[in-house]
């Protein structure tokens, strides 16, 4: 490796050269990116990633972007949405024949395995930042087959407890309970990211999956089966 010049002989060679583009021209500034940079002191120093991002009291996210992870979040949605369209294959078929609760059932187990797996994200990057990314879009294709399975099922089981003629209203409460829970998790786990890290609030997000399905599997689906019309 060249020895590196002292800046008062780069000023000198600078103020020598005919003009400063003939200068950039028979020089080649390979700089490195912050990100490469960055890891190259770790390398250095033998510090974690994730340990640097703690001790500087930086936001996961933002933290991890500094040091080159840059997985696009509009992937993340896109591969969701092509989960989604994927269930839309198979779910409705199942649910026509009666398999409404064993839908809803396969579709919690699936989300209780993402929540747990963005979860382990966080710890997953400091061991393959190539890998993680994988597994953060392969859980983004498992969670929209999740929620794209759940979604009409529970629809169906809402309608299915109803009278006819409150069928509508079966589907609005429906609907509304949804729309609700969305938004007060959003608003819990954005708390918990903001108090700890994102990583404590998908695994919150993980045990209330779990702690959902236990509940589906000892009181609602036994309900419906006893009072579905």
């Amino acid at each position: 490796m060249p020895d590196k010049k002292l800046t008062e002989e780069l000023l000198n060679e600078l103020l020598d050269a005919p003009s400063i583009e003939g200068y950039i021209k028979e020089h080649d500034f390979t700089a490195p990116s912050l990100s490469e940079y960055l890891k190259q002191l770790l390398e250095e120093k033998g510090l974690e990633r994730s340990r640097v991002v703690r001790m500087a009291d930086l936001n996961e996210t933002f933290g991890y972007q500094i040091f080159g992870i840059q997985a696009s979040t509009g992937f993340f949605f896109t591969f969701m949405a092509l989960g989604m369209a994927v269930s839309r294959l198979f779910s409705g078929r199942l649910v026509d024949r009666g398999m409404v609760t064993q839908v809803i059932e396969a579709g919690l187990y699936l989300v209780c395995f993402c929540f747990f797996g963005l979860s382990s994200c966080g710890w997953l990057t400091t061991w393959s930042l190539q890998w993680t990314t994988y597994f953060l879009f392969t859980i983004a294709l498992l969670l929209g087959i999740g929620f794209g399975t759940m979604f009409p099922a529970y629809n169906t089981l809402f309608v299915n407890l109803a009278p006819n003629n409150q069928r509508g209203t079966a589907t609005s409460t429906y609907l509304t309970s949804w729309d609700v829970g969305i938004g007060a998790g959003m608003l819990l786990g954005g708390y918990i990211a903001e108090i700890a890290t994102f990583k404590m609030a998908y695994l919150f997000g993980a045990a209330l999956t779990v702690i959902s399905l236990f509940y589906f599997r000892s009181k609602v689906a036994p309900h419906f089966h006893q009072h579905k019309l």
